[in-house]
């Protein structure tokens, strides 16, 4: 499933950013964190828009401000 697969990438982009310490990878890890937050919200979007149900186990509390 795609929207998994969005979610487990989004949350591996937010602890690499947490371990990232070089100037260049701090860089790197806010482009990664990004791009997946796009496409996991992309995801679920199309979701809704098909609309498919989800478990609240794939929100991220993140998300909320989003919604609002």
């Amino acid at each position: 499933m795609q929207l998994e697969e969005a979610k487990v990438e989004w949350e591996s982009a937010r602890q690499y950013f947490q371990v990232a310490d070089d100037p260049k990878l701090i860089d790197y890890a806010i482009y990664r964190e990004d791009q997946s937050k796009a496409r996991y919200i992309y995801f679920l979007l199309e979701a809704k828009r098909k609309g498919i149900t989800i478990d609240a186990s794939y929100m991220i509390e993140e998300l909320d401000a989003i919604n609002k």
